[in-house]
């Protein structure tokens, strides 16, 4: 059975939020992030983030698996300004740009379509359209108890950048890039 991607719009907010919950919500279970010591992780996602992260400038892309959604991924890129100080330049995460930089959230797919390459699928289409906006590096962080999920990562070509305390998280948030040029 094949798959497809497409571009979600804003009237996929509630679509896109129950993908985003139910692909993570094995993660939550296996490391005890509820909403009370983690409101903000991706298994509690309402509607009305996904929302305020596409006003910020994340596109979504939506996995459909024989006509039925599967699977997601956000992605923003942001251009770097070298000459600006540090505490002027665009950010991401909090953390400043160094280098045209597109960031990737929520890749994520529906437990029961998983171990098909799916989620590669989607890594490759959000890399392919970093190197069309002209980004130098993808970036993305990882609950630092997740170690298989950083190895995932790994052997898709991305490199461990920093681990660290991270915005009231329950754990450390590991920092990874992929270099593009």
């Amino acid at each position: 059975m094949g798959h497809t991607l497409r571009l979600a719009t804003r009237d996929d907010a509630p679509l896109l939020a129950a993908l985003v919950r139910d692909a993570f919500r094995p993660v939550a279970e296996e490391f005890g992030f509820t909403p009370e010591n983690w409101p903000r992780h991706a298994s509690f996602t309402p509607p009305e983030r996904i929302l305020e992260l596409m006003d910020d400038g994340h596109r979504y892309v939506i996995l459909e698996c024989g006509g039925a959604p599967c699977g997601c991924i956000a992605y923003r890129y942001v251009a770097s300004d070298p000459s600006a100080p540090p505490d002027a330049r665009p950010r991401v995460a909090g953390r400043p740009v160094e280098a045209a930089t597109l960031h990737l959230r929520h890749l994520g797919v529906v437990p029961a379509w998983r171990g098909r390459g799916l989620g590669r699928a989607l890594l490759e289409h959000a890399v392919a359209e970093g190197r069309r906006l002209g980004a130098q590096q993808v970036t993305l962080g990882v609950a630092a108890v997740d170690l298989s999920l950083q190895h995932w990562y790994e052997r898709r070509g991305f490199t461990l950048t920093e681990t660290l305390p991270y915005d009231g998280m329950p754990c450390q948030v590991t920092w990874m890039a992929l270099a593009l040029y």
